[in-house]
């Protein structure tokens, strides 16, 4: 089998960074002998870099919030489960709110849009504040980018070196949601709502159902041959009873 790499000529050594110059090889020592055996096993030991997606999920990493009820907020997630604890009105929906906001995300129900606006105009409006939240994208093979969003301006993407990018939220954090509290509960008391809820973790149904026909018609054709096995086993059994006979009638 065929190795394919990343072979891009390094002509100034920030060519190095690119991922066209360089490819994983997966060794046990870093040797020319096992450099040589990956190239054997091309296709368990050899990886492009654009192959790494799977090590990658989206993260968003850093919240700054600038105005506002949490102005001068500034905290780091952890790349796998946070949790907001507090008691009542210490901004635990407004900093959810601030991040919807700041994706550009709509709310599911026109009652949740409507506080969403309110609450919005009083922490970012009156100063003219902004919300600047760093996220690891999976999409773009885990780099990370700068999503800017000042009241009332559409959203800005950079990446960390300030440099803007003309890369979309979808581009950036593709299928992300967000339920606020109030959504949650309207949810629950809506079963069309919570089935469609319960059909992103489903897969395709049309897919399944041609994939479950398919494999009624091989269990069907099984069955038939295995029957026409068993008839023809029943056959020889009978002919092999009459073999002794035919023998002494043969001597």
């Amino acid at each position: 089998m065929l190795a394919y790499i990343n072979a891009k000529d390094v002509a100034v050594p920030s060519d190095i960074a690119l991922p066209e110059a360089s490819c994983l090889v997966k060794m046990s020592e870093v040797n020319f002998q096992c450099f040589k055996l990956a190239f054997i096993d091309p296709e368990s030991r050899i990886k492009l870099v654009t192959e790494q997606d799977e090590n990658h999920h989206s993260v968003i990493e850093r919240i700054q919030i600038f105005g506002g009820y949490l102005d001068g907020l500034d905290i780091f997630l952890s790349p796998h489960l946070n949790t907001l604890i507090g008691g009542r009105g210490t901004g635990k929906s407004t900093l959810l709110e601030l991040i919807r906001y700041a994706i550009e995300l709509e709310p599911k129900s026109k009652k949740t849009k409507t506080t969403l606006d309110s609450l919005i105009r009083s922490n970012l409006g009156i100063e003219k504040g902004r919300i600047e939240i760093t996220v690891s994208s999976n999409k773009q093979h885990g780099k990370l980018y700068k999503i800017i969003k000042r009241y009332g301006d559409p959203v800005v993407i950079t990446d960390l070196g300030g440099d803007i990018s003309n890369l979309t939220i979808e581009d950036v954090l593709p299928n992300i949601e967000i339920y606020g509290q109030n959504e949650i509960i309207e949810i629950i008391e809506d079963e069309k709502a919570k089935i469609q809820i319960l059909n992103r973790f489903l897969p395709n149904q049309d897919s399944c159902l041609t994939k479950r026909q398919d494999i009624l018609k091989k269990l069907e054709q099984n069955r038939i041959q295995i029957v026409n096995e068993l008839s023809e086993l029943d056959d020889l059994e009978q002919l092999v009873q009459k073999l002794p006979g035919l023998l002494f009638i043969a001597k």
